[in-house]
């Protein structure tokens, strides 16, 4: 999923910057670039903090299960 969003955010970059080249430039569609990327941005930094959470606890646990007792 963290590439797929990586990838979609590169095709937004890839979209605003062909929207600059325009000789007019449509700012609505270039706000919308910038917002979806904006979205995607937040949604990725959710996923890995999100999954960073789950290997942390999971490794807790591990730790926990496998420590010898005195």
């Amino acid at each position: 999923m963290a590439f797929d969003l990586d990838a979609m955010r590169a095709s937004c970059c890839h979209a605003a910057s062909l929207l600059l080249k325009k000789r007019k430039v449509d700012e609505a569609e270039l706000e919308e670039c910038a917002r979806l990327d904006d979205a995607l941005a937040k949604a990725h930094t959710l996923l890995k903090s999100t999954v960073r959470s789950i290997v942390m606890a999971r490794l807790t646990r591990r730790s926990r299960i496998r420590r010898p007792k005195a």
